[in-house]
This record gives structure tokens, C-alpha cells and sequence, in this order.
């Protein structure tokens, strides 16, 4: 209920989390399904916050689930030159398709978005986010300069911050076994 997602398509596609603080940020692949089907309910970025008992902990939704990081990101004209309204229309291992499946917290409280597809120019493309907690509660993304990574071809299957420095792990775009 808290996703706002329908009983006709369920499926959110949940791809990748990133901790900060504590929350808990959440991100669906904002792709379409693999036969090409537009999803909106694969369009979820949202937050969970981490509260402590003494029984545990539990994870409680936090602010409202963003549905507009996609046309966010197809308005940013900083990410024009990557084709993503093109991108957003295929199906996620077609090549040129719009498929996130990285997110990493960055020192400042920013997230590093990972792109499994598209692979511009055999190179992934990170996005930062530049506010998720503003996002969480209701405002618009904000995004901050397009980074492109050599990785020999292959986009952002996962990715996370680990001391100071990110570990990735590669994979192809069209999901086949090229990993590093």
C-alpha cells in the first residue's frame, strides 16, 4: 500500500538500496518489463527508516514514494545526450534500454545512481541524486553532472560505497554472463 502500487501488475522491481544514516533509500529499476511492457509501478524510489528496540530493529516507511525520478531524469538536459526518453521506451537488456540497477550513498548524503543500460558509448553512466531525502518528502530530483566509467563495455549491476572508495559489479546490459 505504501508504494502505490496496483493489484494488476504488483511487481515494484526492487534493484538496489543504499544506507544513509538511518535511512534506507530504495530504488526500482524504472524500466519496463522484459517483454518492453510500460510498468509505472517499476517506478518507485523511496526511504525506509531504521528504528531500534529492544526487541530489534524494524524498518517504517519514511515520507511518500517518489513516481517522478524517470521524467526527472528525461528533463535533465545534462543526461539529453544519452537518449534516456528513447532508452525508457525498450525493453531493459535491449541495447540502449533504461535499466538502473546501482545505488551507493556518497559521503555528502547524496546517491550515486548506477545504470546497468544504457552503456553510452561501451562506458556506465552514473547519476548522482543529488537530494533523496527532499525527494522523500515530496520534492522535485535534483541531479547532480553525468559520470561515465570505463568498465570494458559492461554497466552497473551493483554498487556500494565501502570506505572511502566504490566497489562495482559489472555486467553486461543484456543480462548474458560477462561479469566483473
Amino acid at each position: 500500500a505504501f508504494l502505490e502500487v496496483p493489484g494488476k501488475a504488483p511487481e515494484t522491481d526492487l534493484e538496489a538500496a543504499a544506507r544513509v544514516g538511518d535511512m534506507i533509500y530504495w530504488m526500482s529499476s524504472h524500466g519496463r518489463n522484459a517483454e518492453g511492457k510500460a510498468r509505472p509501478a517499476r517506478q518507485r524510489f523511496f526511504a525506509t527508516r531504521i528504528i531500534t528496540g529492544p526487541a530489534g530493529f524494524e524498518l517504517k516507511p519514511e515520507g511518500v514514494p517518489c513516481k517522478t525520478l524517470l521524467p526527472a531524469l528525461l528533463a535533465d538536459g545534462r543526461l539529453a545526450p544519452f537518449k534516456l526518453a528513447e532508452a525508457s521506451t525498450l525493453a531493459p537488456k535491449v541495447e540502449g534500454a533504461l535499466d538502473i540497477e546501482g545505488l551507493a550513498a556518497m559521503p555528502d548524503g547524496a546517491l550515486l545512481i548506477g545504470f546497468r543500460n544504457p552503456v553510452p558509448r561501451g562506458q556506465a553512466l552514473l547519476v548522482p541524486l543529488q537530494n533523496p531525502a527532499d525527494v522523500v518528502r515530496g520534492e522535485s530530483p535534483r541531479f547532480g553532472e553525468p559520470l561515465l566509467l570505463d568498465l570494458g563495455g559492461l554497466g552497473v549491476r551493483d554498487l556500494t560505497r565501502a570506505g572511502g572508495c566504490y566497489l562495482i559489479l559489472a555486467g553486461g546490459a543484456d543480462g548474458k554472463d560477462a561479469f566483473r
